[in-house]
């Protein structure tokens, strides 16, 4: 074992791990490319690259940066931040998962090959949403309450 870990660097499972890893990538590859024309694949894949790097990088950036300068008082209030970058980021997440559910732009082929409609999409995903903000509020509050609690307590009393 300690030969294998010398020569790989790490223990068995996560060569395992890795393995599994790229062959799901390489049946994923195959399902890309078994029906669909691979210029216009690559083409998409370099145009969400384009997308990401020029414009959802610097505006989610700027925005991460704006909301790290909000003050934060006391030394261990539980940021605010990351109970918004969180639920925004899994939901940006899943709206790129499902757009063209979301917006409706694959009615030609959807609607005949599954019967059907996507009218409910953007109602699940909205409401995805506003659950996923919610539970980050909720956790956001018990986490400052929690924290308020411990802060109070070891306060000397007057």
């Amino acid at each position: 074992m300690a030969t294998f870990r010398r020569f790989y660097g790490a223990g068995p499972g996560h060569l395992i791990a890795m393995l599994v890893c790229l062959a799901m990538a390489a049946y994923g590859g195959y399902g890309i490319f078994e029906n669909a024309r691979p210029w216009t694949v690559l083409l998409w894949l370099a145009g969400a690259i384009v997308v990401h790097d020029f414009v959802l990088l610097p505006v989610y950036t700027g925005a991460f940066w704006l909301m790290s300068r909000i003050p934060r008082g006391e030394r261990r209030r539980i940021p605010l931040l990351h109970h918004v970058v969180a639920p925004g980021a899994l939901s940006a997440l899943l709206f790129l998962a499902w757009l063209p559910l979301i917006l409706r732009l694959s009615e030609r082929g959807y609607g005949p090959t599954t019967g059907m409609s996507q009218q409910p999409y953007l109602g699940r995903w909205l409401l995805l949403t506003a659950a996923l903000f919610a539970g980050s509020a909720v956790l956001y509050g018990v986490r400052s309450l929690r924290a308020r609690r411990r802060t109070s307590a070891g306060a000397p009393k007057a």
